[in-house]
């Protein structure tokens, strides 16, 4: 069985989706965005504790809905008792990102056109035109850059918004706070994730994604309800359950080997005192492989605080 369009849109809206539809789009986020009031179903929130030091564990949605409300007064008591800010990566300027785009997203030596089947560039072609591109607007990207937007473009147009993502709003509160933001990993390692998959995987994403197009905005639009709601056995099975399955290539490249670096430099955080608040895409929380699972260590205690 190959993975379904859930498996390829948690990928997608769980790495650089934000990097590269973003728009930098910070300066637009509202930090002084809706709270909803207390309730038995809000987005979850972990926290880590030692003996002196607590680390806050939210995971976060890339594009949301403008009208999603999702902040509740126990995560903004965490954000405000926060010294730092973790996310997954900073944007990079609109240079660098181009220059990235240029080297690891395009090869016109290459073209999609040339790796497809009749059928399929005539396939490929309708979609470009239907997301509003010129017809051979797909044809010069590497599988995996032109995978990834029919993946998120959709969603987009459904009205899910990058400038509305989490990551976005909680960065904002972090520079109106003024304390200061890190990253636990750079946007060219985040590319260069997907740029580095084999060629096989990437065009058997494409295809995937070809087929599947029509399914995407159904599956953000189900994903952000279990998130916006806590579910998280919801969110295993569209983030994690078919993925790990299906396509353990990209499981492992994706979500296990990136969890394992970061649980490194969280534990290392563990070792000085004081409050940090650490917001990663919601795929990384949950599941076997999650992040907290690899942060459960002596001295260390891990609760669901919503």
């Amino acid at each position: 069985m190959k993975p379904t369009p859930t498996a390829r849109g948690a990928l997608a809206l769980c790495l650089v989706s934000a990097l590269l539809f973003g728009g930098h789009a910070l300066a637009r986020a509202e930090a002084g965005a809706a709270v909803a009031p207390a309730k038995a179903s809000a987005p979850a929130l972990w926290v880590v504790r030692d003996a002196d030091t607590t680390i806050y564990l939210f995971g976060t949605m890339h594009l949301l809905r403008p009208e999603t409300v999702w902040r509740t007064p126990a995560l903004d008591d965490a954000l405000a008792a926060t010294g730092e800010l973790w996310i997954e990566a900073e944007e990079p300027s609109p240079a660098a990102l181009q220059a990235l785009i240029a080297e690891l997203g395009v090869d016109l030596a290459h073209p999609l056109s040339g790796r497809l089947t009749e059928e399929e560039r005539a396939r490929l072609s309708t979609i470009a035109t239907g997301l509003g591109m010129p017809a051979n607007g797909l044809d010069p990207m590497r599988p995996w850059l032109a995978s990834l937007i029919l993946s998120v473009v959709p969603a987009m147009k459904a009205g899910f918004d990058p400038a509305k993502g989490v990551d976005k709003a909680v960065q904002a509160v972090a520079v109106e706070r003024g304390i200061p933001v890190r990253s636990l990993e750079t946007a060219e390692q985040q590319i260069r994730y997907l740029a580095g998959l084999p060629d096989e995987v990437q065009m058997r994403m494409l295809r995937e994604g070809m087929e599947d197009i029509a399914a995407g905005p159904a599956i953000v639009e189900r994903m952000a309800t279990a998130w916006a709601t806590g579910d998280l056995r919801e969110m295993e099975a569209i983030l994690v359950d078919e993925l790990k399955t299906d396509s353990a290539d990209l499981y492992q490249a994706l979500v296990v080997d990136r969890n394992r670096r970061w649980a490194e430099q969280i534990e290392r955080r563990l070792d000085d005192p004081g409050v940090s608040f650490v917001a990663v895409g919601a795929g990384h929380l949950v599941g076997p492989d999650r992040l907290q699972s690899l942060l459960d260590g002596d001295g260390v205690s891990i609760a669901r605080l919503q």
